[in-house]
């Protein structure tokens, strides 16, 4: 995540796909409730990567969901 409490974006990305890769579908939780709609992440370089900002996240587990894949990456955005 980046940004100060009031203006937090997060960005997600998935460092070593498949080169057959361009996209795959992603979404956030929140304190582990989905709280996007599913997107579409893309090719960006050698990750897939999508970013997500204009919500207020202060205080909260964030996590990024890739479709397909067992991994999650969370982090505590700041208060």
């Amino acid at each position: 995540m980046t940004g100060d409490a009031l203006s937090t974006r997060v960005i997600g990305f998935w460092s070593n796909p498949p080169k057959s890769v361009k996209s795959r579908t992603t979404w956030l939780t929140s304190d582990g409730y989905r709280f996007t709609q599913t997107v579409q992440a893309g090719r960006v370089g050698k990750t897939i990567s999508r970013s997500w900002s204009g919500a207020d996240y202060r205080g909260a587990k964030i996590c990024v969901h890739f479709k397909g894949i067992n991994r999650v990456a969370c982090q505590k955005a700041p208060i």
